[in-house]
């Protein structure tokens, strides 16, 4: 059994898995109260996204632009704000080396 931490500064507001590079691996995704993402692949490189307000809610998952088959699902990360408003982010890409 292999175990990694991470120290985190900021309140935690959700953790959620998805493959959001489309290797077949998932990547963790932790979101802070404060709109902060940070993507961890599971070898250990982090990517940040940020949302520039307070969130309430943070879920993720792949999603279709398309009602057609024909479509394929991209990831999505999806944030509920205070201010009331839903912010979805679709076919996000991770820069490589992050």
């Amino acid at each position: 059994m292999s175990t990694s931490v991470f120290q985190f500064d900021r309140k935690l507001c959700a953790l959620r898995r998805l493959d959001v590079n489309s290797d077949g691996k998932d990547e963790i995704l932790v979101s802070t109260i404060d709109g902060q993402t940070f993507i961890v692949t599971q070898d250990g490189d982090v990517s940040t996204f940020f949302l520039d307000q307070e969130i309430c809610s943070f879920n993720c998952g792949l999603f279709s632009l398309d009602p057609g088959l024909s479509s394929t699902p991209v990831p999505v990360l999806m944030y509920g704000t205070y201010s009331n408003q839903i912010y979805l982010y679709y076919n996000v890409k991770l820069a490589q080396g992050k």
